[in-house]
């Protein structure tokens, strides 16, 4: 019986791009819905106590490489937090001076900026691993510098929002009506280059520096500077040859406070609106167009935003001045709707199976599928001897051609074919077709699915012609037609499952290949060797895992066998420190106290390193930590600590691994360079120097 059976398969992306689709993406990974990327809450920070047990006010922060965040306290401290480590480090401690806790920053690695319009030092940038001052900026054009708004490029080039045309003076400085502001470039140096104006920024009335500070963002959209006035809710843009022009004007009247970009150009305008205690919280995120003509609302998040920032891998941290907290968001898959009906679903037509043979009797439908709970893949099907068919009082000379037909809307399509579909099969994993006759097949495939979830159809196969266990009965089982049909009905329950067997055994040795084992059999494989698959572990990972586990096995419980492991899933080997290596570091009074704070005083503990870069999210941090309770020895503790690609002294600081050194670059100057961060100052020859061969008028000479 199974000689005579054929089928098709669907099962590449070739095999399905022969049909047509709405709303389905076809991927490596089988049929999917479209999805697109939608921003969620990932964590929120409370920065209130962060500095110690006291509250501690926020005034501003900037996120710095490796999303650590550069904090401005009420009392001027600026402090640097890496809350992934939970580790805060010190870089300018109150009554240092240098500015107020009214200033604004910025930072771009390895710098920190600050625009301090009522501090003696009005514009400054200053080294973000020291506090090195690097360069200050007072006066520019004959008035004191008022910077009201910066933003940095990554070429390092500042940009801020200050008064062309003078400034006010004293401990509350107001601005004057008339008076014009624009953007001006200030280089490395610290020196202005380039200077941006615009009619329409003029003050109609007098205002104080803290209300413009208010009003004015700035920020950088795909290399591109963007200038936000959020009185007029007008945007501005610097045009290479147009210098600065309105962009846009928001229509919605709704006050607006924080504004950054994303990585494509998009913008992101944060709620500056109170709230009631009893009202409903409305203040959505705003997202503007590329084209700026449209809006709409990210409702991922609700509540002040008084600043958006933008870290590394494209996060967006929201500071509510009102909480005294940061929430992180991130761009998550979401099932996109489809404009028909509204909702997260697709439809894909297939183009026809072809039998060859006419009035074939097709026999049934198999589907390699993964269905969440909350989703459906619903199929009907065609079955006619010609392609040419007569539908809604249209006859349809090839219904391929029609399937394919790039200028018939999809939606016509459905409407022409709808009458001739069968009742849908709901998530037909094996199922029978019902008076499926003819010598060619079309399918109708919908997958409907949730916000969050698609189903996922990764093989199809049709069978035919029709087979059954009814042939081997007497023939007086087959002269009823009506109980004929029921029998055969009845036997595919059994002939399903039976040939399902066949087909199973006939291949049952790619089961046992690590390197042909079908994906949904992988763990089933690894339990064989009694290991307990994560269903977050990528799946050519777990198929080297099971092929080294024989080895694996033998070097359970050492330090080998832990580096192999982590360099299995990490790709990179740890650095792993046991305690016997630091015992003579124990003896030594002075680094005694450090070498307990960074790995214990436990002798069964020992410390396995990491760097970030090898962990990218926290559900690899947990893998990786459940590994090292599989594989350590037992009645030891496994310490994980990821390495930081910065030096913090007294912390996980290696040399080789997280920390450098470097040959000292010589300096020129000119006046375009400026002295890098790691020149020394020298004499190759010890000549020119006080006390040393210094000789007036031989060697040396005073000017």
């Amino acid at each position: 019986m199974n000689d005579q059976s054929r089928f098709f398969t669907c099962n590449k992306p070739s095999d399905w791009h022969k049909g047509t689709s709405e709303n389905l993406q076809v991927t490596e990974r089988g049929l999917l819905l479209q999805q697109v990327e939608e921003w969620a809450a990932d964590r929120i920070l409370s920065l209130g106590t962060l500095f110690g047990e006291e509250h501690t006010a926020v005034s501003d922060l900037a996120v710095a490489r490796g999303e650590r965040f550069v904090i401005l306290d009420e009392q001027a401290n600026v402090k640097i937090y890496d809350y992934r480590n939970e580790h805060v480090d010190v870089l300018f401690l109150s009554g240092h001076g240098l500015f107020t806790p009214q200033a604004q920053i910025v930072c771009h690695e390895p710098i920190l900026y600050l625009a301090d319009p009522l501090g003696e030092r009005k514009l400054a940038a200053y080294a973000l691993a020291n506090g090195q001052a690097l360069w200050t900026l007072s006066e520019w054009n004959g008035f004191p510098f008022c910077p009201l708004a910066l933003t940095v490029d990554s070429g390092q080039n500042l940009y801020a929002v200050v008064p062309l045309d003078g400034g006010g003076v004293g401990d509350r400085p107001v601005l004057p009506a008339g008076v014009s502001l624009g953007v001006v470039k200030v280089n490395r140096a610290g020196q202005v280059i380039a200077v941006y104006r615009n009619d329409l920024l003029r003050l109609d009335r007098p205002h104080s520096v803290h209300s413009l500070r208010q009003r004015f963002h700035l920020t950088m959209a795909a290399s591109r500077l963007c200038l936000f006035d959020s009185d007029r809710k007008t945007l501005y843009t610097l045009l290479p040859d147009q210098g600065l022009q309105p962009f846009c004007t928001l229509l919605d009247p709704l006050p607006y406070a924080g504004f950054v970009a994303d990585t494509e150009g998009y913008l992101y305008f944060g709620s500056g609106r109170d709230r009631k205690p009893w009202e409903e919280d409305t203040r959505f995120l705003v997202k503007l167009s590329q084209d700026g003509h449209s809006t709409e609302k990210v409702s991922a998040y609700r509540g002040h935003a008084d600043k958006l920032l933008l870290g590394e891998s494209n996060r967006l941290y929201l500071f509510d001045r009102e909480r005294n907290c940061l929430t992180i968001l991130q761009l998550k898959p979401r099932s996109m709707d489809w404009p028909v009906t509204g909702q997260a679903e697709g439809v894909y037509l297939s183009a026809s199976f072809d039998s060859t043979q006419a009035e074939t009797i097709w026999h049934r439908l198999t589907l390699t599928a993964d269905i969440p709970g909350d989703t459906q893949i619903r199929v009907s099907y065609i079955a006619a001897d010609h392609k040419h068919v007569t539908a809604a009082d249209r006859t349809i000379p090839d219904l391929d051609q029609l399937i394919r037909d790039p200028d018939t809307p999809f939606a016509e399509k459905l409407r022409l074919l709808d009458p001739l579909w069968s009742t849908p099969l709901i998530n037909p994993r094996d199922a029978l077709f019902f008076e499926a006759k003819g010598r060619y097949l079309w399918l109708k495939i919908e997958l409907m699915g949730s916000k969050y979830h698609t189903p996922q159809l990764q093989k199809l196969h049709v069978y035919f012609p029709r087979t059954s266990y009814l042939s081997y009965l007497p023939g007086v089982y087959q002269e009823n037609e009506a109980s004929r049909d029921f029998l055969e009905r009845f036997f595919a329950l059994f002939g399903g499952f039976l040939e399902g067997m066949d087909e199973q055994i006939e291949h049952v040795s790619r089961y046992f290949d690590v390197d042909t084992v079908p994906s949904d059999f992988l763990a089933w494989l690894a339990a064989w060797l009694g290991i307990v698959v994560d269903d977050r572990w990528p799946k050519q990972q777990v198929r080297e895992l099971i092929r080294q586990a024989p080895e694996l096995y033998r070097l359970r419980g050492t330090r080998y066998g832990i580096e192999r492991i982590i360099e299995l899933y990490l790709g990179e080997k740890p650095l792993i420190v046991e305690p016997f290596q630091l015992k003579r570091m124990r003896q030594m009074m002075p680094v005694a106290p450090l070498v307990k704070q960074l790995y214990g005083d436990d002798p069964y503990t020992f410390s396995v390193l990491v760097r970030q870069e090898r962990l990218g999210s926290e559900k690899e941090r947990m893998i990786v930590q459940r590994l090292l309770e599989e594989q350590k020895p037992a009645f030891t503790e496994a310490k994980l600590v990821v390495l930081q690609p910065w030096m913090y002294l007294d912390q996980h600081t290696y040399l080789g691994i997280n920390t450098y050194l470097s040959e000292p670059s010589l300096m020129l100057l000119d006046n375009k360079s400026v002295i890098p961060s790691d020149t020394l100052l020298t004499d190759l020859d010890r000549d020119n120097r006080i006390g040393i061969h210094t000789r007036l008028q031989l060697d040396s000479q005073l000017e």
